[in-house]
């Protein structure tokens, strides 16, 4: 069985879209999809946290469960080279779920490598 992997590996620098589609379909109005790297599944210290609220993207479609949740190049760059624990949570209110968490679930980890063009 392959693992899963809840974004690619990717390089310091680099943009890239997260498309988060539930199945069975789950309406996403009115909630955030929180994306996060950090060191190691326990630490306090987040890496990188991007907070997408549904619907701002334009390719979002709420209440077929479809988001996309975007990363800037400047969001990566600073990020050193090494290989993560990530977590995609959805946020409605105040009701917390985690869709997909690294080094779990056959989930594997997030590998980031230098920008060697930099």
């Amino acid at each position: 069985m392959a693992k899963l992997k809840i974004v690619k590996d990717f390089s310091q620098g680099d943009s890239f879209k997260i498309k988060i589609l539930h199945n069975p379909t789950k309406d996403l109005t009115g909630s955030s999809i929180v994306f996060t790297l950090k060191k190691h599944e326990n630490s306090t210290t987040d890496i990188l946290k991007i907070t997408h609220a549904v619907g701002d993207d334009a390719d979002d479609i709420a209440t077929n469960g479809l988001a996309y949740l975007s990363v800037a190049s400047g969001d990566t760059e600073s990020i050193p080279a090494g290989k993560y624990f990530g977590t995609l949570k959805r946020i409605i209110g105040t009701d917390v779920f985690t869709i997909m968490r690294s080094g779990k679930d056959n989930v594997e980890l997030v590998e980031v490598f230098e920008n060697v063009n930099a």
